[in-house]
């Protein structure tokens, strides 16, 4: 909130009071000039002192996202934001949900609390129809406890209301139902909610975490809001159905047309979000303006801006709607999902009063009550904080105020010490602040907050942020709200027809389910040779594994009863005992050195960390830790950083860097790309511009008169940071004192200077970072031999990629790119044949001849190169054709659409590299992948495409290896013999036994609690249900995790957390389930006490013990019923009356040889003990 020592300021200001005056008395529309800096201090004072409801419009979205957040920085309260979704309309193109739950939120605040509201809103925002205010109000349901409702008529409510139903609420706009109980997560609620009824009242209302499934409170009472501003969905049939009457639509479109209105008929919701922005304009009756009244203050943010960018963006609109209609894709007349400039107009017209802010030197007209403000920017530094220090005491002697809003205060107070500049009390306010005096602010940790200065009368405030001292003020948005997905086993996909292995019986096709007529267990369905099947129990999951092998070979399916399957596994076994061998050695050397033992975190080091402009995701702070951790002991650090491109690596490298600079040492950073190399060098000194690092690079982009003077301060010690391509390991290049090696995609790298950077590794503390490990590395982190950290969490406001394989198209290519140009970004179009790209780049200049295009590729020389690349981040550029040079580390927020040519002929792991160079901002990014027309693609490159288009959500990047190990198969990473048997037992099977190989040359005994192949698990077969019903969980996968959960649970603590969560989630437990569960309790303590297996012969429970009883018979024989019979290795009993006292019998038996054991067991110690 705002810091009130600097708000209460403006009080004093002439001018201010004056407007303030004139805004409550006049009746004329009131001008006022000002710095943009200033507004949001201004508004958010202005809401303060008049307190009456205000829409504040911008031109563009970012700018009405700036001057939101800022307002709440300087003490605005009810504010809100009303975004636009950028989804064009007449396109099958899903608005984004996030941005739609945003909107959601701000109409449900104008429903709530209308008199004071700040709405803070841009052009497009606005224009975009939204559902009517009685259509969403009538959508609202609020529910208590005890209120009767019909179960499937909630359903029905809430599904025509945009939700969602899925097997599992994670994110808002979802719901799942079971039984009596309903999971919802609205838009407006934080956490989702689950609804218990029992009959048609609601028993219980409950929050819980997306993230476990678990309850976390009781509530009384619960509002739940539409997911949807599209609430009219049930009118689109009749909608389609007179469209499709049409007799000038072509039947090509009039099919499309058909498999809509077949959505619609089969309540098919979520296919129907992608194409319910085509048809907004017929949905969507209303506008934000019919929720605001004419007592809204309104304020236009630099009008003439303002109604340019409604007529540009009217115009894009009904070009777009022209030349469809001209295609007969749509019909004439077809509605608009925005209002005109002449409706915006005339809704504009209805407010009281208004106010226009415009930019300095704009001209006063006749009509409007014109105000200057004394507002005026701030000078910068750019980092040169010495001259900050030197001007800002210049400044308090002349008499100014001046306050330091930063994120580095004891940074910026170190430096005023240094220059005798004395600071003001915090607790001071500002109205008693003397001419002169000096205080810092803390700045605000969602928002960048802009200097400028205010000269009054009696005297003048100078502010200054971040921003101006250090020259580094980045735009950030809003935080969106983001689950964090349940980690879901790889059975996660299976469906009919897969491969699977059995740890005992080898490969076989999964062909479906059966239920044990007599008992109701369910089984899985396998397949073998000779048409041979095998059920397998579904409490014997964990001997199931899915079949991972590479494209295009289909496995032989094993026969069973054959000693086949076990010679294929105990070869794989050996060859995976003989690599984990190697693999070890290869680390055995690094692990017996020792290394630098780094000091901990230095004070400069907490303020670096704190001053870092974002919150940092968990598996960032986790990182970081490990990172910590292994720079502190003496053990040389050798630690990979797997992580999405753009979800923070480069950060945790800066910091470690930082570490190691501290302490006087040197760092390299190894990049494979010159314009990596440049992207690096700007971010590192920006990062760092605060601090006393001599930060240099190596590259083609320096001469060499440069780069000989860069090798030779590296030698004297004069460089602490070094970043540069493969020269940087080249032989002549020495460090004074190397201390962190940092190697940024290791994959992009040749043979021999990996060999180069190996006899590096052995001597400093090396970080590898990657987003798509090389797959040796990945099977090395898998085995456990190489230190890994995943940084899998996207940071809150990224939004997935929206990913389309499409033809080659002109007319698609300039819709593409006159989308993104139309809302100020920019776009790479990536052609990877440098022989014929400059004639793509005429084509693509005649597809778009508005566009400002450049070419980059690697045979340009250095200095042209440099400047196309810099022309383009400073968006000079607003399409860059160019090869995959672009592939790693170019960091542009502002390009938000690629476009790849002949995509068919990239390598996965280049795609998704490529693609990366997108969507790192808050905006919807768009990425084409054009494959030519007529052209047979083969199916590897299919299976490249189809794999991209899968792997859209966030942190796909550990997806991309697997799938790239599966795609290119084992011989190119681990050679043909360890190929081979990956072959024929599949990956999954080969990693768990190559993990246990490692450990067990490692301890040399592997511990029996983390084995997972050929356990020696207690075998129970009771013949009585114990099972999950298909009624109490019905989606197979579902059921499958939990059986897993409850096959895994180690002991009887987790058996219970695991009762506890399914009554949660579920209900009440199915008899069936409880004697699983009591069954899994018995195979826990069993397995534990030394219980071969436990059956039913002959109406006896028969015991089977591991190891003859002997002597211990007859003391046993005493603590048991009479009934019971002992002989050498059995223990039996009859079964008494029913059925369903067995499992209590049998319990209470195995309960009593548990005890019996443990009494025998303190006797040796205490013998033990004595002697």
């Amino acid at each position: 909130m705002r810091p009130k020592t600097f708000g209460s300021f403006i009080d004093g200001i002439v001018e201010y009071n004056k407007f303030i005056q004139e805004l409550k008395s006049g009746t004329t529309p009131l001008t006022l000039q000002s710095v943009s800096e200033s507004i949001p201090f201004f508004l958010a004072n202005l809401s303060i002192d008049i307190q009456r409801p205000m829409l504040i419009l911008t031109p563009k979205q970012d700018q009405a996202q700036q001057i939101y957040e800022q307002m709440q920085y300087w003490g605005a309260v009810n504010a809100v934001l009303f975004n636009e979704t950028e989804a064009l309309p007449f396109e099958r193109v899903s608005p984004d949900l996030e941005i739609g739950y945003q909107r959601l939120s701000a109409l449900d605040e104008l429903k709530s609390n209308v008199e004071n509201q700040l709405i803070v809103s841009s052009a497009a925002a606005v224009m975009q129809k939204t559902s009517l205010p009685e259509d969403f109000w009538d959508s609202t349901i609020t529910l208590q406890r005890g209120d009767s409702h019909e179960f499937r008529s909630l359903l029905d409510l809430w599904i025509s209301c945009g939700y969602t139903p899925e097997t599992l609420v994670e994110h808002p706009g979802q719901l799942s139902y079971r039984g009596g109980i309903i999971d919802i997560f609205p838009p407006n609620s934080q956490v989702p909610i689950r609804i218990e009824l029992i009959g048609d009242s609601i028993d219980t209302i409950r929050t819980f975490s997306p993230i476990s499934q678990r309850s976390i409170e009781q509530i009384d009472s619960c509002n739940i809001r539409p997911a949807t501003e599209f609430l009219n969905i049930n009118q689109l049939k009749e909608i389609l159905e007179n469209i499709i009457s049409n007799p000038n639509l072509p039947e090509s479109e009039k099919d499309q047309i058909k498999k809509d209105l077949e959505l619609v008929n089969n309540n098919q919701n979520e296919q129907l979000i992608e194409i319910l922005n085509l048809y907004g304009g017929y949905l969507n009756r209303g506008s934000i303006f019919d929720y605001l009244n004419q007592t809204f203050l309104l304020i236009i943010c630099n009008p003439v801006d303002f109604n340019n960018t409604v007529n540009k963006f009217n115009e894009r609109i009904n070009d777009i709607r022209n030349k469809k209609v001209a295609r007969r894709q749509l019909p004439d007349g077809f509605r608009s999902s925005h209002i005109s400039p002449e409706e915006l107009k005339n809704k504009l017209m209805r407010f009281g009063k208004t106010i226009d802010i415009v930019p300095w030197g704009t001209s006063k007209n006749d009509i409007n009550t014109h105000f200057q403000m004394p507002f005026t920017t701030s000078e910068s530094f750019y980092g040169k904080l010495d001259v900050a220090a030197r001007r800002i005491s210049e400044l308090s002697k002349s008499g100014s105020i001046v306050a330091v809003v930063t994120n580095q205060s004891t940074r910026i107070k170190e430096v005023f010490k240094q220059y005798n500049i004395k600071l003001c009390s915090r607790s001071k306010s500002m109205s008693k602040l003397k001419p002169g005096e000096v205080i810092v602010m803390k700045a605000s940790e969602t928002c960048d907050i802009h200097g400028f200065s205010i000269k009054s009368q009696d005297n003048s405030i100078i502010l200054l942020s971040d921003a101006e001292i250090f020259g580094a003020a980045k735009i950030r948005r809003a935080k969106l709200r983001r689950s964090k997905r349940i980690r879901k086993s790889l059975m996660k996909d299976l469906k009919l027809g897969d491969y699977l292995v059995h740890v005992d019986h080898g490969i076989a096709k999964f062909t479906g389910t059966h239920k044990d007529p007599k008992n109701q267990n369910e089984y899985l369905i396998l397949q073998y040779a000779l048409d041979d099947k095998l059920y397998v129990p579904m409490e014997s999951l964990e001997r199931v594994n899915p079949y991972i092998a590479p494209l295009g070979r289909t496995p032989h399916l094993s026969r069973l009863g054959s000693q086949t399957w076990n010679n294929t596994k105990a070869k794989a076994s050996e060859a995976t005992k003989e690599l984990a061998g190697e693999l070890l050695n290869i680390y055995a050397t690094r692990n017996s050195a020792t290394g630098y033992q780094f000091s901990t975190d230095s004070v400069w080091q907490n303020q670096l960390e704190d001053s870092f402009p974002h919150k940092e995701t968990d598996d960032q702070i986790e990182a970081l830790s490990a990172i910590k951790a292994d720079m502190e002991s003496k053990k040389p650090m050798d630690r990979l950083i797997c992580g999405d491109v753009g979800y923070g690596k480069t950060e945790i490298a800066i910091r470690a860097a930082f570490k190691t600079v501290m302490e006087g040492k040197q760092v390299a950073l190894l990049a494979p790309t010159t314009v990596l190399v440049q992207q690096h060098y700007v971010t590192f000194s920006e990062r760092l511009s605060a601090y006393p690092i001599n930060i240099e690079y190596l590259s083609r982009f320096r001469s060499p008169k440069e780069q000989k003077q860069v090798i030779n301060d590296l030698v004297k010690g004069k460089v602490d940071i070094c970043i540069g391509t493969h020269m940087l390991i080249q032989p002549n290049i020495e460090f004074t004192d190397l201390g962190l090696l940092i190697i940024d995609e290791e994959q992009r790298f040749g043979v021999s200077q990996k060999e180069q950077m190996k006899k590096i590794r052995s001597e400093v503390d090396v970080i590898t970072l990657t987003a798509t490990p090389i797959p040796r590395t990945l099977q090395m982190s898998m085995a456990g031999i190489k230190d890994i950290s995943m940084v899998m969490t996207p940071p809150e406001e990224r939004i997935p990629i929206k990913t389309y394989v499409t033809e080659q198209s002109d007319e698609l290519i300039r819709d593409a790119i006159i989308r993104e140009l139309d809302r100020g970004g920019q776009v790479y179009f990536v052609h990877n044949r440098v022989k014929d790209i400059h004639s793509i780049a005429k084509r693509i200049s005649n597809i778009v001849p508005e566009a400002k295009i450049a070419v980059g590729h690697g045979q340009l020389n250095e200095a042209e190169l440099e400047k196309t690349m810099l022309d383009f981040a400073d968006g000079h550029i607003d399409v860059l054709i160019c090869t995959t040079i672009i592939e790693s580390g170019l960091d542009i927020q502002n390009a938000n659409t690629m476009i790849i040519n002949r995509a068919h002929t990239f390598g996965l792991a280049q795609l998704y590299q490529l693609r990366g160079r997108i969507g790192r901002g808050p905006k919807r990014s768009y990425a084409y992948f054009l494959v030519p027309d007529n052209v047979v693609i083969n199916e590897v490159a299919s299976r490249r495409l189809k794999t991209m288009l899968a792997a859209t959500n966030l942190g796909a990047g550990f997806q991309i290896a697997m799938a790239d190990l599966e795609i290119r198969g084992a011989g190119n990473i681990l050679g043909g013999q360890q190929s081979g048997h990956i072959n024929a037992i599949g990956y999954d099977l080969y990693s768990k036994m190559l993990s246990e190989a490692t450990e067990q040359l490692r301890v040399d005994k592997i511990n029996p609690a983390t084995k997972t192949i050929d356990q020696n698990l207690t075998s129970i077969n009771l013949d009585i249900p114990a099972n999950i019903p298909s009624s109490y969980i019905s989606d197979l996968h579902l059921r499958m995790d939990i059986y897993k959960q409850i096959i895994q649970a180690k002991d009887e603590q987790s058996l219970k957390e695991a009762e506890a969560m399914l009554v949660d989630r579920f209900g009440i437990l199915p008899i069936q389930l409880e004697n699983l569960l009591s069954i899994s309790k018995l195979k826990v303590i069993s397995s534990r006490i030394g219980i071969r297996s436990i059956f039913i012969r002959d109406n006896t429970i028969v015991i089977r013990m591991k190891h003859e009883l002997k002597d211990m018979k007859i003391a046993l024989k005493k603590r048991l019923s009479h009934h019971v019979q002992i002989g050498n290795q059995e223990i039996r009993q009859q079964i008494s009356g029913k059925n369903s006292n067995i499992l209590k019998d049998l319990c209470d038996l195995v309960n009593i040889i548990d005890k019996f054991q443990g009494d025998i067991n303190k006797h040796i110690e205490q013998i033990a003990h004595s002697t």
